[in-house]
């Protein structure tokens, strides 16, 4: 099968077989999102690819994108992105009547067990067959669970959009970025936790900052600008600048509280894992004890915060390994 994740900035794919009871990646390709334009066309022309280089016949595709799915759905929007998929157009441009569409955040938890690079951010063990909740953060703020079937004797996942709720404010200082992230979006309604925590968010709170303190203007500060405030150069200088340095301290402490927020709300104790490619290239901001300290301040669940053990995914293929999961489960009727 072609399994892909579509995600806001990068669109990864991955020709995966199922041997020896292990699903095996044996190629990946990796298209910048923004370039596709028109999906059906655009995996048209993979699957030709393929087909002529790899002497791959693919059979079935399974597909993980950013945007919400409730239900049987045959144009599906993307969040992101300026394009949809529709899957009786795509089939009918394809000649593959075997395609299962999931959201991307639903892959994460069916493969969070399927790749090893895992870094455990705390030595709490997880339950046996407790609730287990994901997050990640990159273009967009992905979510979702996994809760124990007794039945099937395994993980099944549950989709979510907690990423778009709406995001909690704690002092002035929070209340004045809120109504500066508003004006740049020129919205009236409040902000999403999204919109904080994402790549986007990143570049918002660098140039809050610069409004609220004079940092004076150095190279760093000029490249950033001329980069239109780039939240991976902002990131490369985060040990290094002042300003890059306070941008991820806030954002430190703003993702252990929507992390908290997820662990109360599903009941974690299997585990909360923190994937996304924010998350992977900054994963000394986890590791920080100061992560863990905002994470269990709770009036009355401290203790039990304490108890919620924390796992870093580092590994991008997990998506993929994930959606062939998914897949799996799907032709099954698990989900």
């Amino acid at each position: 099968m072609l399994v892909a994740d579509i995600g806001g900035t990068n669109a990864n794919f991955g020709i995966v077989v199922f041997k020896d009871s292990h699903y095996q990646l044996l190629e990946t390709y990796r298209v910048p999102s923004q370039t596709i334009g028109d999906f059906t066309p655009f995996m048209a022309s993979l699957l030709e690819k393929i087909a002529q280089e790899k002497h791959i016949a693919i059979s079935a595709l399974a597909i993980g994108i950013a945007g919400p799915l409730c239900g049987s759905q045959h144009n599906i929007q993307l969040t992101n992105l300026p394009f949809s998929i529709n899957k009786p157009e795509l089939i009918k441009a394809i000649g593959i009547t075997d395609i299962v569409i999931m959201n991307d955040f639903i892959a994460v938890a069916c493969g969070y067990d399927l790749v090893e690079n895992t870094i455990a951010l705390n030595t709490v063990a997880p339950k046996e067959r407790a609730q287990k909740a994901f997050i990640g953060a990159g273009t967009g703020l992905g979510q979702a669970m996994a809760v124990w079937s007794k039945k099937e004797n395994i993980y099944l996942p549950l989709a979510s959009e907690g990423g778009h709720t709406e995001w909690v404010t704690y002092d002035n200082f929070d209340s004045e970025l809120h109504a500066f992230i508003q004006q740049r979006y020129a919205q009236q309604a409040p902000i999403t936790w999204e919109q904080v925590l994402s790549g986007k968010g990143v570049s918002l709170i660098y140039e809050f900052l610069g409004l609220q303190k004079h940092y004076p203007e150095t190279a760093i500060s000029q490249e950033i600008a001329q980069n239109r405030f780039q939240p991976d150069l902002i990131s490369r200088y985060a040990q290094s600048d002042e300003r890059c340095m306070q941008v991820f301290k806030l954002y430190k402490t703003y993702y252990a509280r929507f992390a908290k927020q997820v662990a109360l709300q599903s009941v974690a104790c299997g585990g909360l894992y923190i994937a996304g490619g924010i998350a992977a290239k900054n994963k000394e901001l986890f590791l920080d004890a100061e992560f863990m300290h905002e994470f269990t301040q709770h009036v009355q669940h401290r203790k039990f915060l304490e108890k919620i053990p924390i796992f870093l995914i580092q590994d991008y293929q997990v998506s993929l390994y994930g959606g062939a999961q998914y897949y799996t489960l799907h032709t099954l009727d698990l989900v």
